[in-house]
């Protein structure tokens, strides 16, 4: 098994990063973790992500710390990432949800069914297809279908293509596998002439 490649930063520039979590400005603290991506921490910066994840006064600071966190996909953050997926934030509790997931799938879809019975925007709602999709069966078929067709034309919703159709892999009821075929081709259909991929690599 191959081990993950960290990222290696000198002391000086370690510590002007870590100096950003401080900083008065919600976006410099967000860079500040993100700017570390998948470099090796030592104790004293989780610690500070931890602490930014569960206290921080901006949403986006305390879902971009979540993601952080769930990087490390430490069993220890699971309580911690359950009891975040019923955030106020949607922008929190959708980091939550699918830092969850990568740490036991099943769970995530679980939360996510639950999720799905209410009315949820942004993050959240786009986390909940993510891990449908990911980790879901066709009981969440309509769900994720009704989300696919609700999404303006835009490149997002072209990316979204090739999840749904992982998604139409896992569908045994013919009926809805050709409701999920002819959303695709609908949203085909729908892109300007002139911004069209050739009939052929679609088929």
């Amino acid at each position: 098994v191959s081990q993950p490649r960290y990222v290696v930063f000198y002391p000086s520039a370690y510590q002007l990063i870590e100096k950003g979590f401080s900083d008065r400005s919600f976006r410099i603290r967000i860079r500040a973790i993100n700017s570390f991506g998948n470099a090796k921490l030592d104790d004293a910066t989780v610690s500070k992500i931890e602490s930014i994840a569960k206290n921080d006064p901006s949403r986006l600071t305390r879902a971009a710390a979540v993601d952080a966190l769930a990087k490390m996909k430490n069993d220890k953050y699971k309580d911690f990432f359950v009891k975040s997926t019923r955030d106020s934030s949607y922008s929190v509790a959708g980091a939550a949800l699918e830092a969850v997931g990568q740490l036991d799938g099943k769970q995530a879809f679980a939360i996510a069914n639950e999720l799905m019975k209410e009315d949820n925007r942004g993050r959240l709602a786009s986390a909940i297809t993510n891990v449908a999709i990911k980790y879901g069966d066709e009981s969440a078929f309509e769900f994720v279908t009704e989300s696919f067709a609700k999404m303006p034309l835009s490149q997002a919703k072209f990316a979204a293509i090739s999840p749904l159709v992982e998604f139409l892999s896992k569908v045994t009821d013919l009926e809805k596998f050709k409701r999920g075929v002819d959303l695709i081709t609908k949203f085909r259909d729908e892109i300007p002439e002139a911004s069209r991929v050739p009939y052929r690599d679609w088929e």
